[in-house]
C-alpha cells in the first residue's frame, strides 16, 4: 500500500497529489497565521530527530501527534502569559524596526 501511494504521490494530478497539496496548503497557513500571532511560540524548533522506527504509518501518526501537543504547550504558555500581562506579542522584525525608528528619532530630534 505505501508504494503506490508513494508512486502516486509523485504524479501531477489525482486524488492523492491533490490531497497532499491540501495538507501542505494548510501546514503552511498554520506555521504562517503562528508566526504571525505567536511567534515567541514557535521557538525552539522542535527535534524530530528520535522517531522510533515503526512503520511509516504509526511514524507520521506519532510525529504528528507529538508535534500537535508540543504546539499545544507553547501555544498555552504565551497565551498564559499575554493573558497574566507579562508578555505582550508582537511580530520580532517589527518590533526590532520600531525600536530602530524610535532610536533614531531620539538621536536626530532634539527634545
Amino acid at each position: 500500500m505505501y508504494d503506490r501511494v508513494r508512486e502516486q504521490s509523485t504524479q501531477v494530478s489525482g486524488a492523492i497529489p491533490t490531497a497532499l497539496k491540501k495538507v501542505n496548503t494548510a501546514a503552511r497557513l498554520l506555521q504562517a497565521y503562528t508566526r504571525l500571532g505567536l511567534p515567541n511560540a514557535c521557538e525552539p524548533a522542535v527535534d524530530s530527530s528520535n522517531l522510533p522506527g515503526d512503520p511509516l504509518g504509526d511514524c507520521l501518526i506519532t510525529s504528528a501527534r507529538s508535534r500537535a501537543n508540543t504546539l499545544l504547550q507553547r501555544y498555552e504558555v504565551w497565551a498564559d502569559q499575554m493573558t497574566a500581562g507579562l508578555h505582550r506579542e508582537r511580530v520580532p522584525w517589527i518590533n526590532d524596526t520600531l525600536l530602530g525608528l524610535r532610536i533614531t528619532t531620539r538621536l536626530t530630534h532634539a527634545n
